[in-house]
């Protein structure tokens, strides 16, 4: 296991009263960096000056923690080798105009990148959450007992370490930590989407050929062809242009809005100055909605219609062990079984969001059929996103209540449900009651193993979970 080490001296600013980092005119770095989808890199979404105040009677006593990797170099090269291979040959053939030969060069560049491991970028994002937690929460990491939980990527290790980086620098206190890592096969809580059965069927099946769909419709019309082939013929001459499937010059521009994102996961600053540049805001929006909205919505959202009735909700069903997990962490301590006061999580978009969608955050009135405000991936699920429940215990005469708050993206969210709509600090027994009701309500009983095998069709005896390959 990688222990924590030297502390980086840098953090991620927190934004400034009355800043909206992700609103429809936000101000940022570039204009690009709203068009990023899942792979905008990480900021506060709240300044936590603006939070609500816990009632004086009550003090943290748990914190439950959820949160995606930060920001990464691509995860698989196998997504840009079109385009490399295109300007590889068109070079050699001097095919390239000028702009074209510096595009060849940014290529050649790539070689040194350390696929799907974080960047500093990503690094940076883990550190300042980590350095925020603890300047909300001093209490829960001073001399404490932690566990923290990783998946087997190496990304999300990472990030808990550049987490525990920025929670230490701030902290005098040793705390005592236990270390767990979920290995894909039987990894229920980080990795629920590779161990359901009926997820894989259903995202290999019908997820997919409805994305193609939507996205086909936009890629068909004459403006994208006209702005796709606007932008190929300022980087390969006319002649070579002409011997050029149309299947393949769209997967090039696709090629460069992954190696967009990828710039500004590495840089921030200088996300704009290499592949960005190349496409214009209207094919970034296109990308953003086929490569970005549609496949957080398919993949991890609320799906209102499937062909199967047993696969309706399946996209955040799955999700039952992580919300199980929060759960049954708080009962612990509350009920003086566990003396853990921080449950720190990293894992991946995959385990964040379905679980919000499960939570109930999120929802939207209608399938995504075409780009809607309603659904924005980069707004709920960029890098390092994460998901917060604080436990407070409160002292009300000679008795103790419990209260739970909830942050996403350190956004504060009141939970959704009635009784719990006048302040963002709900008592723990509605929170527990309204999602034991909700679970038995999705069919999924309480969530044991079992239930989590016969929702996924997995088919297993002795409540083994499934290992499915890709």
């Amino acid at each position: 296991m990688r222990g924590t080490t030297i502390c980086l001296l840098v953090s991620i600013l927190l934004f400034i009263e009355g800043c909206t980092f992700f609103s429809e005119d936000a101000k940022t770095p570039n204009d690009s960096m709203s068009l990023l989808g899942s792979k905008i890199p990480y900021q506060p979404q709240e300044n936590s000056e603006n939070y609500e105040k816990p009632p004086l009677t009550c003090k943290s006593i748990h914190l439950n923690l959820l949160a995606r990797h930060g920001s990464r170099y691509i995860s698989d090269d196998r997504s840009i080798k079109i385009a490399a291979k295109e300007f590889s040959n068109a070079h050699g053939l001097a095919m390239l105009t000028k702009k074209g030969e510096e595009v060849y060069q940014w290529f050649m560049d790539l070689g040194n990148i350390k696929i799907g491991d974080l960047t500093s970028q990503g690094e940076r994002e883990h550190f300042g959450l980590g350095q925020r937690v603890f300047q909300l929460y001093p209490n829960l990491f001073s001399n404490k007992k932690i566990l923290s939980s990783t998946t087997e990527y190496e990304r999300t290790k990472q990030s808990r370490d550049a987490f525990l980086r920025g929670l230490n620098q701030s902290t005098q206190a040793t705390n005592h930590y236990e270390f767990r890592e979920g290995r894909k096969c039987d990894d229920l809580y980080g990795m629920f989407f590779s161990n359901c059965g009926r997820f894989q069927n259903y995202a290999k099946s019908e997820a997919a050929v409805t994305i193609e769909r939507l996205a086909e419709k936009l890629y068909r019309t004459d403006n994208h062809k006209h702005q796709r082939d606007e932008i190929l013929q300022k980087l390969f001459r006319t002649e070579y242009l002409a011997n050029v499937d149309d299947k393949i010059k769209q997967k090039i521009l696709e090629n460069f809005y992954k190696l967009c994102q990828q710039d500004y996961d590495i840089d921030l600053a200088a996300g704009e100055n290499r592949f960005c540049s190349v496409l214009n805001s209207e094919i970034k929006k296109t990308f953003q909605f086929t490569k970005e909205d549609l496949q957080t919505y398919y993949y991890m959202g609320p799906v209102k219609h499937t062909r199967d009735l047993n696969t309706q909700g399946i996209t955040y069903k799955m999700a039952c062990p992580a919300l199980k997990s929060f759960l049954n962490d708080i009962e612990a301590v509350i009920q003086g079984k566990s003396d853990t006061a921080a449950h720190l999580r990293f894992a991946h978009v995959e385990t964040v969001l379905p679980l919000a969608v499960l939570i109930g955050l999120f929802d939207t009135d209608a399938d995504l059929t075409e780009p809607s405000k309603q659904w924005r991936s980069e707004k709920i699920a960029g890098m390092a996103s994460n998901l917060q429940w604080v436990t407070y215990q409160c002292a009300e005469g000679e008795k103790m209540t419990y209260k739970v708050k909830m942050l996403y993206n350190e956004k504060e969210y009141k939970f959704p449900f009635e009784t719990c709509r006048n302040s963002v600090f709900c008592d723990w027994d509605k929170v527990k009651a309204f999602y034991g009701k909700r679970l038995a309500d999705l069919g999924l009983g309480t969530c044991s193993t079992e239930d989590w095998n016969q929702l996924c069709n997995n088919g297993l005896d002795n409540g083994k979970a499934m290992c499915l390959k890709k």
